[in-house]
């Protein structure tokens, strides 16, 4: 896996936002499975990557994102998610990386400019997954709606004591992803191609010529 971690760090999200937030980007790091990539971005009225492109997974790299994550506060004016997203789909850095890639949002949802974001999740949804994670009182409709165009999965941190719970939920879904690799006869198989990632409990068709 590779997880793309967006961190909301507008006016909005000071106080015991982004407290929450770092207390869960750092959980995050040191639950993280081996043998996969990280990365750290956070936004507001501009948007800064901690991490040129995603780190490799050891002991050197956890720690050197962990130092940043504990310096980080929410002092970056607005709310504006569509721009490092964009910069994201539209950067080449990622095709290197042939493995399947998450987004994780943690925001309190009071973005700009939300139908053109969510199209913008929803037109990428086949090359990365997007799951979203509302902070305290947040806009729901952004963090469900988010998810669901992005192939991906929503949930809510209000205080420390779900936080634990979250964070291995979140892990433990990506986890439960497989990517298939298929070989048919195209005479006899026709396969959905939009259903590119299949879930625990999904429904499957096919149809036989």
């Amino acid at each position: 896996k590779c997880y793309i971690f967006i961190l909301d760090q507008s006016g909005s999200m000071s106080g015991s936002r982004i407290e929450l937030c770092n207390k869960a980007l750092l959980l995050f790091l040191q639950s993280l499975n081996e043998d996969c990539f990280f990365q750290l971005i956070g936004f507001g009225s501009n948007f800064e990557y901690y991490t040129k492109e995603p780190l490799e997974y050891n002991k050197e790299n956890i720690s050197q994102l962990m130092n940043i994550i504990k310096n980080l506060d929410a002092i970056k004016g607005g709310t504006e998610l569509f721009s490092p997203l964009k910069d994201i789909y539209n950067n080449k850095i990622y095709e290197k990386y042939n493995m399947n890639k998450h987004i994780i949002l943690l925001t309190d949802g009071e973005i700009d400019d939300k139908e053109n974001t969510l199209n913008l999740i929803g037109s990428h949804s086949n090359e990365i997954i997007f799951n979203s994670i509302g902070i305290e009182d947040c806009d729901k409709d952004l963090i469900e709606r988010s998810a669901l165009v992005g192939n991906g999965y929503s949930y809510y941190i209000d205080n420390l004591d779900n936080l634990n719970k979250i964070i291995i939920s979140v892990l433990e879904k990506t986890l439960s992803e497989i990517k298939l690799e298929c070989e048919c006869d195209i005479n006899n198989i026709i396969e959905d191609k939009k259903q590119k990632y299949i879930k625990i409990n999904d429904y499957f068709r096919h149809g036989i010529i």
